[in-house]
């Protein structure tokens, strides 16, 4: 499986059928979810029962942690970037401002 760049589109079988993305890395996440999306979701369902949740509040966790996990596989390893402490430390400083209590 695989993508191909088709008149300026991305193509890719998903479900035995053709479809066309508008970026490449749309095309690649949803090959993704097609090869790993069971064990993505098998996954996202182990965290949220570990973790107690239920009803919209689980479901949104499994909607996003099952498209990180799709996303997390197009990646290459050259494509993730290392963040130095001092990055990893302002990131998560940042991050933590963010949140609204």
């Amino acid at each position: 499986m695989s993508v191909q760049q088709i008149f300026g589109k991305y193509a890719a079988e998903i479900k035995g059928e053709i479809q066309l993305f508008d970026t490449e890395s749309e095309a690649n996440t949803a090959v993704a979810v097609e090869k790993n999306g069971a064990h993505h979701l098998a996954l996202a369902l182990s965290y949220t029962n570990a973790r107690g949740l239920q009803g919209k509040n689980a479901q949104g966790k499994i909607n996003v942690i099952t498209d990180f996990l799709a996303f997390a596989d197009t990646l290459s390893t050259d494509e993730i970037a290392e963040p130095t402490p001092v990055q990893a430390e302002e990131e998560a400083a940042a991050s933590l401002a963010a949140i609204e209590f």
